[in-house]
């Protein structure tokens, strides 16, 4: 019996739903082509969604990789804030799912971008757990990651349905016993989540 409802933030409750339309605007700012700049962002983003890194050293790391200067942070800094925004239509879901389930988060996430998240929208409020990649120190698809959001929830694999956008993710849920859904939108979500026995 399905007890609990885990979420993706990136993708699925929040837009953008990934880093492509990050690294774009970064391209146009630091006039360089992406796929320069992919392998470098993704160098410290896999450090600073699990808290190893800040924010600032996020940034000074990759200009200083580039060769830029650090006169780029101000401008860089705000692309994410300027453009995240959350999903009405997911939101009306989460609210009518946590009537009969535990609702929570399994998102890889950075400290600084949470914090302006939840001062703008109060986000966590939405949740019974809100735990993210850089609060555990492990990030998907690792499954300690997806381990310690079951144990903090108390609940079992095969009790809990995964909702993400990527399907690397899905297929390490779905190993270690959990149910997955591959998010598309708001109503292919909802869907398919009745067609696995979910109470909408």
């Amino acid at each position: 019996m399905i007890k609990a409802i885990l979420f993706d933030l990136g993708g699925v409750v929040l837009w953008p739903p990934n880093f492509d339309v990050i690294r774009k605007e970064m391209s146009k700012i630091l006039g360089l082509p992406v796929f320069v700049i992919k392998p470098v962002v993704k160098k410290y983003w896999d450090s600073w969604k699990k808290g190893e890194i800040n924010e600032m050293q996020f940034l000074q790391g990759i200009l200083s990789d580039l060769n830029l200067s650090k006169g780029y942070i101000p401008n860089l800094k705000r692309i994410y804030r300027d453009i995240v925004i959350v999903r009405k239509s997911v939101l009306k879901i989460i609210c009518d799912l946590r009537k009969n389930y535990k609702v929570g988060v399994l998102s890889n996430h950075s400290k600084e971008w949470i914090e302006f998240i939840e001062k703008k929208y109060k986000l966590s409020k939405n949740f019974d757990d809100f735990y993210i990649s850089y609060m555990a120190r492990s990030a998907k698809p690792d499954c300690k990651y997806y381990y310690s959001v079951l144990k903090r929830m108390k609940v079992k694999a095969k009790e809990c349905v995964l909702i993400d956008d990527k399907l690397e993710n899905l297929t390490v849920a779905r190993k270690i016993g959990m149910k997955g859904v591959h998010y598309r939108n708001a109503e292919q979500m909802k869907k398919t989540l009745k067609k696995q026995g979910v109470v909408i």
